[in-house]
C-alpha cells in the first residue's frame, strides 16, 4: 500500500451509506419542484420582431426537449455524465474515482456529480451546496427518486431549462441567444460544444474573459462527444477548425428604442391599467422581470430608426450639442410609433445596472440608478421642459371655440403690458416677442405664423373679458382635454409655453387637430400573453371628442401656415403638414410639434438635460443678464446659466430641421395624405389678410388670401382701406449713414427692415443695397429692406432651402442676408412653382460670410 490510500475499505462504507439513502428517502418530488421558478419576458415591436428580453436576477427561457437539437443533448451528456443513460440517478464509480481521489484530505470534495445531481442540488433548496457528507447523501436520495419518477429526456430537459452558462443566461435556449445571438434550434456542434463546457465553470471558460481557456474545454468536449459515438471524427474535426464565434460583448445588453422599452416597463410597473399583471408595484414588476411575459408594443422599428438618425445628423457632435428628445404619434390609433428620449442610453454600460432593470426592482423598491427618459416628463424620472410658443395652438383652439376669428386684429407692438394678470387685480404681466420685434397691426393668422408673443397675451386678456387669469384658466382646460397630463396652473403666461410639458404629451396633445378634435389615448402596447400566448391584457381604446371638428380644422389651417411662411418653413416636407415652433426664455429649450397629414404627429424637443440652461453661442450678453436683488436689497445683474452651443437655438432651428429629416424618412413609401374637411358648414372666402376684412379694389394681391370660415363666423364688411392706389418712387439710400436711411424712407411713408451684410466698397453703418431698387413705385406701407455693411467678416447660418421653390427660397436665403445664384434643370423656367430646390452648396445648417453666395440648383418636383 506504500504511496496509495490507506484502505479501500472506507470508500466501500461510504459508497453503501450512499445506496442505502437513495433507498429510503420517502418524500415525494414533483415536476413543479424541478422546474424553473422564473422566466425572462419578451418585447415585441409592431411587426412581431423581437426587440428585447428583459433581464433580471436571471434570464429564462423554456424548451421541450424536441425542440433542442440531438447534437446540443448530446454535448452535455458527453462532458457532464457519458453514463447518464445507464445509471440510475447516483453514478457509483464516478462517486468512487471521486472519494478514492480526495480521501486523504478527510472531507467529500464536489465530484462525481450527475446531471440529475446537478438538476437537484439547482432545483431544491433544501439540499443546499456546503461541501459535506450529508448534503452529499441528501442529494444522492433525490436524485435517485428523481430518476425512478421521469424519464430520461424529461430529466434532461429540466436540466437544460436550469442549468447556468455565465452572463445572466439561464437554459440553452437563453445562453444560445446571449453568445451567438441565435435560438438553441440552429446551434452548430461546436457551438453547442462551446455552450456545454461551460457549464463545469461559466467563469473560467467564458468565452469573452478567458478566450484560450474556453477553445481548449470546448475541444475536449468535441473529444469526448467522439469517445462516446455521438459525433463523428470528421464533423469533429471540423467543429475543431472553427473560431469560437461569439457575438461581441458590447450587444449582449443593447437594444434597439431602449427609451421606449424604458416607458413600457414604467408603465406596466406603475399604472393601475395594469391590475391584470399585478395588483402592486411589487407584483407587477416581479411578473414582469420573472413571470414569462410576451410584451406586443406599437414600436414601429423603421421609424425608430429615423428618428435616432435625424437626431445624430442634426446634433451631430455630441461633445459640445444638447441633448434632443422625440415622440411619433399615429394620431388615427394613439399609437406611438417611435420614441428617443436623450443620448445613448447604455453609455458607461459596465458600470450602470440601469441598463439591465426597471424604474423599480422586482421586489417593488426603487432603483435609484434608472435612466431619466426626456422624452416623458416626470414619468421618465425628470420633469417636463418648456414648450414656449409651442404651446399656443391651445391658445388658438380655445379662442376659435369661444367665436374668434383668425382674422380678427390686434396690434402687434414689440413689448405690451397686460393690466389684472393675477386673481388680486395687482399684477401687470409685461410681454415682449422674439427679440423685441413689433410688426403693426395684424391678424391672429398672422400672429401664428410669426408666433407673436404680445398679440397672443392680448388673446388670452379677451378671453378671460379683461382678466387674464380667467382667460388662462380656459386655455388650460383646453390643454388638458387635448391630453396634457401635466399639472398647468392657470396663469396668463400658460400662453406662451411657461407651463413644464412632455414631448409625449404634446405629440399626443397636437394628434387632435388633424383628428378633427378627437383625442385618441397614446398607447404603447397592444397585447400582453403570457408565456403559452394566453392573452391576459389588451387596451381598452379611449376616444373622446374635445374639440369641435370645425375649429380643430381652422387651427390645423392655421398651422400649416407656419410651415409654408412662418416660424417652420425648415420643416418643410413637400406634402401637407402643420406645425408650431416654440422656444422658452433665454434659449433655454426649443421645440417644435407638428404633423404630416392625417398620419403622423411628432414632437421634437432640444435642451440641455441638466438643468435650465441656454443655448447659445455667446454667454456673457450684458442684455441677457436678470436684475434681482441682493441681501443688502441692492440690484444686481446676474448672468442666466448657459452652455456655448454653435448657434442659437430656437424651435425653427435644430427642433424643425429634425423633425423635417424625421418626417420625410418615416413618410417614404406612404400617399400623402390632405386633412380631411370636417362635417361642419364651412365656407371659403378671399379676405385682405393684413385687415381681416373683404379686399376692396385696391387690396395689394399678395395681402388677399382664401380662407375658411365656420358659417356665420366669416367676416362681411369690405375693407375701407386702401381706398386707392397710393403708388410712390423708393428713395434711393445707398451709400447714406443707417440713421440717415432709416429717417428718409420713413418719412416717406415705408416701413424698414434692416439687415448686416460684410462689404470691401462701404465702411460699416453705410447701406449696401436695398430692395426695392431706388425710383421703383411701391404702396405706402410696404416694407423696403436695406443692408448695411458690418465691421468684418460676418458669418451667418445658411438656411436649408431643399424642397422650397425657387420663390420661397430667393426670399429665405435674401432675407438670411445672402446672394443667390439659380442653376435650373429640366426645363425648369424662372418661378415655376412645378420646380422645386434639388440642391444647394453651401448646405443648410453651414456657416457662410454674410452677403457671400448660395447656389441652388432647380428641378422638376416629381
Amino acid at each position: 500500500m506504500n504511496g496509495k490510500p490507506r484502505s479501500i475499505l472506507p470508500l466501500l462504507l461510504v459508497l453503501g451509506l450512499v445506496l442505502s439513502a437513495c433507498a429510503s428517502n420517502g418524500e415525494t418530488i414533483t415536476e413543479s419542484s424541478l422546474a424553473p421558478k422564473t422566466q425572462s419576458t419578451k418585447i415585441f415591436a409592431a411587426d412581431g420582431s423581437l426587440i428585447t428580453t428583459l433581464r433580471q436576477e436571471e434570464n429564462r427561457e423554456l424548451l421541450a426537449i424536441e425542440e433542442i437539437p440531438r447534437h446540443v443533448r448530446d454535448a452535455v451528456v458527453a462532458i457532464e455524465d457519458a453514463r447518464f443513460y445507464s445509471h440510475k440517478g447516483v453514478d457509483a464509480k464516478a462517486i468512487l474515482r471521486a472519494i478514492y481521489t480526495n480521501a486523504s484530505t478527510g472531507k467529500v470534495l464536489e465530484g462525481g456529480s450527475t446531471i440529475t445531481q446537478q438538476l437537484v442540488r439547482n432545483s431544491i433548496q433544501e439540499v443546499g451546496r456546503a461541501r459535506t457528507l450529508e448534503r452529499k447523501l441528501k442529494e444522492a436520495s433525490y436524485a435517485y427518486q428523481v430518476d425512478n419518477n421521469f424519464t430520461k429526456d424529461k430529466i434532461l430537459e429540466l436540466y437544460l431549462n436550469t442549468v447556468y452558462f455565465g452572463d445572466g443566461a439561464y437554459g440553452v435556449q437563453t445562453a444560445a441567444q446571449t453568445y451567438f445571438g441565435k435560438p438553441a434550434k440552429d446551434l452548430t456542434l461546436a457551438e453547442a460544444a462551446l455552450l456545454a463546457g461551460m457549464i463545469k465553470s461559466p467563469v473560467n471558460f467564458n468565452p469573452y474573459t478567458n478566450a484560450d481557456a474556453a477553445l481548449e474545454r470546448r475541444n475536449r468536449v468535441l473529444d469526448r462527444m467522439f469517445l462516446n459515438d455521438f459525433a463523428r471524427a470528421e464533423d469533429v474535426g471540423q467543429a475543431k477548425g472553427q473560431p469560437l464565434g461569439v457575438r461581441q460583448k458590447t450587444d449582449l445588453f443593447r437594444y434597439p428604442a431602449p427609451y421606449f422599452i424604458d416607458l413600457v416597463t414604467r408603465q406596466i410597473q406603475h399604472s393601475d391599467e395594469f391590475e391584470d399583471i399585478g395588483a402592486s408595484v411589487a407584483e407587477r414588476a416581479n411578473r414582469l422581470f420573472r413571470g414569462g411575459l410576451r410584451i406586443h408594443t406599437t414600436l414601429d422599428l423603421g421609424m425608430q430608426a429615423a428618428a435616432e438618425d435625424a437626431i445624430a445628423k442634426v446634433l451631430d457632435q455630441p461633445d459640445q450639442d444638447p441633448s434632443a428628445a422625440l415622440v411619433a404619434v399615429d394620431p388615427k390609433t394613439g399609437q406611438i410609433k417611435a420614441l428617443v428620449g436623450g443620448r445613448d442610453f447604455f453609455s458607461d454600460e459596465a458600470n450602470d445596472p440601469c441598463v439591465k432593470v426597471g424604474a423599480v426592482n422586482a421586489d417593488g423598491s426603487p432603483n435609484t440608478c434608472a435612466k431619466v427618459n426626456l422624452a416623458i416628463g416626470s414619468q421618465g424620472g425628470g420633469t417636463g421642459r418648456q414648450p414656449g410658443s409651442s404651446f399656443k395652438p391651445f391658445v388658438l383652439a380655445t379662442a376659435l371655440e369661444e367665436g374668434m376669428r383668425l382674422g380678427n386684429r390686434y396690434r402687434a407692438s414689440s413689448c405690451i403690458d397686460i393690466p389684472d394678470a393675477d386673481a388680486g387685480g395687482t399684477q401687470p404681466w409685461h410681454v415682449c416677442n422674439y427679440e423685441d420685434s413689433a410688426f403693426g397691426s395684424v391678424t391672429i393668422q398672422e400672429a401664428t405664423e410669426k408666433s407673436i408673443n404680445t398679440v397672443y397675451a392680448q388673446i388670452i386678456k379677451d378671453l378671460g373679458d379683461g382678466k387674464a387669469y380667467k382667460g388662462a384658466a380656459k386655455v388650460v382646460q383646453t390643454a388638458a382635454a387635448m391630453g396634457i397630463k401635466s399639472e398647468l396652473s392657470p396663469v396668463p403666461s400658460v400662453a406662451l409655453g411657461s407651463p413644464a410639458v412632455s414631448p409625449l404629451e404634446m405629440a399626443s396633445a397636437l394628434s387632435v387637430l388633424p383628428n378633427l378634435g378627437v383625442h385618441v389615448e397614446p398607447i404603447a402596447i397592444t397585447k400582453i400573453t403570457d408565456s403559452e400566448g394566453k392573452v391576459i391584457w389588451e387596451p381598452v381604446t379611449s376616444r373622446t371628442q374635445v374639440l369641435n371638428a370645425g375649429v380643430a380644422y381652422l387651427v390645423t389651417q392655421a398651422l400649416e401656415g407656419v410651415i409654408t411662411q412662418g416660424t417652420g418653413t425648415r420643416a418643410r416636407i413637400g406634402r401637407p403638414a402643420f406645425g408650431k415652433t416654440g422656444t422658452s426664455q433665454e434659449w433655454r429649450d426649443a421645440w417644435f410639434v407638428g404633423g404630416a397629414g392625417t398620419d403622423l404627429v411628432a414632437s421634437v424637443a432640444v435642451f440641455w438635460p441638466d438643468g435650465e440652461i441656454s443655448m447659445k453661442p455667446a454667454c456673457d450678453e450684458p442684455s441677457d443678464y436678470e436684475l434681482v436683488k441682493d441681501a443688502s436689497g441692492n440690484t444686481v445683474a446676474i448672468p442666466p446659466p448657459c452652455r456655448p452651443t454653435r448657434i442659437r437655438v430656437a424651435g425653427g432651428t435644430w427642433p424643425a430641421q429634425i423633425w423635417q429629416i424625421f418626417m420625410l424618412k418615416a413618410m417614404e413609401g406612404i400617399p400623402a395624405s390632405t386633412f380631411p374637411v370636417p362635417e361642419v358648414e364651412l365656407i371659403q372666402i378671399r379676405i385682405d389678410s393684413s385687415r381681416g376684412c373683404l379686399p376692396n379694389p385696391y387690396t395689394p394681391p399678395d395681402l388677399i388670401r382664401t380662407q375658411s370660415f365656420i358659417k356665420g363666423t366669416e367676416p362681411t364688411e369690405v375693407c375701407a382701406e386702401p381706398a386707392g392706389p397710393t403708388l410712390s418712387p423708393v428713395p434711393g439710400v445707398v451709400g447714406h449713414p443707417e440713421d440717415l436711411a432709416v429717417r428718409t424712407l420713413e418719412r416717406s411713408g415705408f416701413v424698414v427692415e434692416k439687415k448686416s451684410e460684410s462689404s470691401r466698397l462701404y465702411p460699416p453703418g453705410t447701406v449696401v443695397r436695398q430692395s426695392p431698387d431706388p425710383g421703383e413705385e411701391a404702396q405706402a406701407g410696404a416694407t423696403v429692406t436695406i443692408w448695411i455693411a458690418s465691421s468684418g467678416t460676418e458669418t451667418r447660418v445658411v438656411p436649408d432651402v431643399v424642397n422650397m421653390t425657387e420663390s420661397e427660397a430667393r426670399k429665405t436665403l435674401e432675407d438670411a442676408s445672402f446672394k443667390v445664384k439659380i442653376i435650373r434643370q429640366g426645363n425648369c423656367k424662372p418661378n415655376d412653382t412645378k420646380c422645386i430646390v434639388k440642391d444647394q452648396d453651401p448646405d443648410g445648417g453651414k456657416r457662410a460670410p454674410a452677403g457671400s453666395e448660395v447656389t441652388i440648383w432647380l428641378g422638376p418636383s416629381g
